[in-house]
């Protein structure tokens, strides 16, 4: 059987309302992956950042998202277990270092979306904005959505992401953060 796609299957996968659909009961031959999937959607994580000790901030760096694009997720998971003085922890995400435009601020009435008063926080806990994965995470709340009309990246753009501690500081450990985009082309 032949690796390619036949102009019928194609047609089988269709698009229904503009997204690709799959009736299985019309393929007679295995199909690649790569034909199903939609390749402008995309996930990239960032490499683990470790904890400064007595810093009471985990800052991502900057992580360079293509445009044209949309954000459709952002989040963090603890890759190393955390270790900090008492504190809420919360994320937010901006334009810079300090920027709260996509998520609002970690601070405030916000500032336990990852965690509530505790001094450790597990390998696998994490928060996002999606409430879904966000449960899957423990995540104490869904990250919030910020300032309005931040979603659209005309050209590629720098995202940062940060975790804080509402007092004290971290002491070790280290985590990753996400960032889920749509390709717009």
């Amino acid at each position: 059987m032949s690796s390619q796609i036949s102009t019928t299957q194609k047609a089988n996968l269709g698009a229904i309302d503009g997204k690709k659909g799959l009736c299985l009961a019309s393929l007679s031959e295995n199909i690649p992956l790569s034909d199903l999937v939609d390749s402008r959607r995309n996930i990239f994580w960032t490499d683990e950042v470790s904890a400064t000790s007595a810093s009471a901030v985990i800052n991502s760096g900057a992580i360079s998202i293509p445009g044209p694009s949309v954000i459709t997720n952002l989040g963090v998971i603890v890759s190393t277990a955390l270790s900090y003085d008492s504190a809420h922890l919360g994320t937010r995400f901006g334009t810079s270092a300090a920027g709260i435009e996509y998520t609002g601020p970690a601070t405030g009435p916000g500032s336990a979306s990852l965690a509530t008063t505790a001094t450790s926080l597990a390998v696998g806990k994490g928060n996002c904005q999606d409430a879904v994965l966000n449960a899957h995470l423990d995540g104490r709340v869904a990250i919030a959505s910020g300032s309005t009309g931040v979603g659209y990246l005309g050209t590629t753009a720098d995202i940062y992401g940060a975790v804080t501690g509402s007092a004290g500081a971290f002491i070790s450990g280290g985590v990753k953060f996400l960032v889920e985009y749509i390709l717009v082309t």
